[in-house]
């Protein structure tokens, strides 16, 4: 059968179902996004890192790399985040989940 996404936990919706909702666009501020992260050590020459992040964005956007993501049912989209933006990013997550745990009383005993 076809299995059809109902609704996009990603703010900015699916360019793949542009008529899929997104949890935004229904009066949710509630977003669920799905990263991975790539990390060089601390100290790593700035002029490292920056190749890195450029063969890792380039590689992102091959076709064959979007066919094997899509192929997994995942979806690369957006630009990758890096330095402090990615730091916010993780502190976010890592905030909202933390309290969702202590709401939830998942917390280790």
């Amino acid at each position: 059968g076809t299995l059809r996404p109902v609704l996009s936990y990603d703010n900015e919706g699916l360019d793949e179902w542009p008529d899929v909702p997104t949890l935004k666009k229904l009066g949710y501020e509630f977003e669920v996004p799905l990263c991975e992260v790539v990390a060089a050590p601390r100290g790593t020459p700035k002029p490292v890192v920056d190749k890195l992040v450029t063969a890792f964005s380039e590689a992102l956007k091959s076709p064959q790399v979007q066919k094997v993501a899509r192929e997994q049912g995942s979806i690369i989209s957006g630009k990758p985040l890096t330095g402090d933006e990615l730091h916010k990013f993780v502190g976010t997550q890592f905030n909202f989940y933390g309290q969702l745990i202590k709401e939830m009383g998942l917390q280790k005993k």
